[in-house]
């Protein structure tokens, strides 16, 4: 999820460390996992939550899942959890009621088939695009939100095709609380020549393709929060993008 700009700013973290390879597959892979505290925004002083959100993607397959606990809040009374994103503004997630404690645990995932005592995330939804999550009352004011929290745990990690005309590649992006990792391959390219490696529209660095025309990137500055990255390119000298995706 993003948070900042995306769950994760939920988390402002910065991420990934990992080792990938050429893919051989033309099937998107993308897993997030994160885990972080819903802090306490001064309306129900000493209210708490957690947040752990999991997503795995692969193709056109998505498994999703959220859980929520919250305590400290109002006994028996109504909230709702909802989120901030990037495409579609907030999204009500799900409407609860406090025990006779103050507290609640939310299940929530996607798919139909969700079970007992688990709420179906929205159609559409996907937690690579939530910037914040909020606990909100009856009058829709924040009491609990990951806004400004640092995760306790974070994991994003994206493999992919990058294609163009001519030439065609794998990009992977890996991230968690302790730094990220960026490899692209690509093969079609002309002979030792000079590309640039562009990231949201601007050049980060120029790398050289080998006798083959191969181009193999094993790092690219990237910014702190990897689920920031939005487009991957690569540019000839005339700055004509030859490879392309977006991301994730």
């Amino acid at each position: 999820m993003k948070m900042n700009t995306k769950l994760v700013a939920i988390l402002g973290a910065t991420a990934l460390m990992a080792t990938t390879a050429v893919a051989k597959s033309s099937v998107e892979n993308v897993h997030f996992s994160i885990h972080s505290a819903l802090a306490d925004t001064g309306v129900e002083p000493g209210s708490a939550g957690t947040v752990q959100a999991n997503e795995v993607s692969k193709g056109d397959k998505l498994n999703q899942v959220l859980n929520v606990t919250v305590s400290g809040l109002t006994p028996n009374t109504g909230y709702s959890l909802t989120a901030n994103t990037t495409s579609s503004g907030t999204v009500d997630l799900e409407d609860f009621t406090t025990d006779n404690n103050g507290k609640a645990t939310l299940h929530l995932r996607s798919g139909s088939k969700v079970g007992k005592n688990v709420t179906a995330l929205p159609d559409g939804f996907l937690f690579t695009d939530v910037t914040e999550l909020d606990v909100v009352d009856g009058s829709s004011t924040a009491v609990l939100t990951t806004s400004g929290t640092n995760p306790t745990s974070f994991v994003y990690s994206v493999k992919k095709p990058i294609t163009g005309d001519t030439a065609s590649g794998s990009l992977s992006i890996n991230g968690n609380t302790k730094g990220t990792k960026f490899n692209l391959n690509a093969s079609g390219l002309d002979p030792n020549t000079d590309y640039q490696i562009v990231i949201n529209g601007t050049p980060v660095q120029t790398n050289t393709t080998d006798s083959k025309g191969r181009l193999k990137v094993k790092s690219a500055p990237t910014p702190d929060n990897p689920m920031d990255i939005q487009t991957v390119e690569v540019w000839d000298s005339s700055n004509t993008p030859v490879l392309s995706t977006t991301v994730p």
